[in-house]
């Protein structure tokens, strides 16, 4: 299946499931307790208030594990200059939620349109 392919049959994904995907592609794989609290605290469905879609928006780790889930590879970006360099489409994509939530728009909201 083509880029593009992928991109027509993409359907949203939810804050949940991403955090999701990035356990399962090595975020947190260093910290066991957390990651099984997590997985169990979706699992269960339970609401509690240390907020694991903070923790993860923040996470580099969570980015780069979230990348190989979604198999993002690299943003060809080109500068004043016309230089152009690769860029890991990870942190493009972590800038990019920056700017939305500086924009006034929430979390859910930037992982349906991810």
């Amino acid at each position: 299946m083509t880029k593009k392919q992928k991109q027509k049959t993409k359907r949203t994904m939810t804050i949940n499931e991403a955090i999701q995907k990035a356990i399962e592609n090595g975020w947190l794989k260093d910290d066991q307790d957390t990651r099984e609290d997590i997985l169990q605290w979706y699992q269960d469905g339970v609401y509690i208030d240390y907020n694991p879609e903070r923790l993860a928006v923040l996470d580099s780790d969570f980015w780069k594990a979230l990348g190989r889930a979604e198999g993002w590879g690299v943003h060809q970006q080109v500068d004043e200059d016309n230089v152009s360099s690769d860029i890991p489409e990870w942190l493009v994509r972590w800038h990019e939620l920056i700017d939305f939530l500086a924009n006034g728009e929430n979390l859910e909201d930037y992982f349906k349109q991810l």
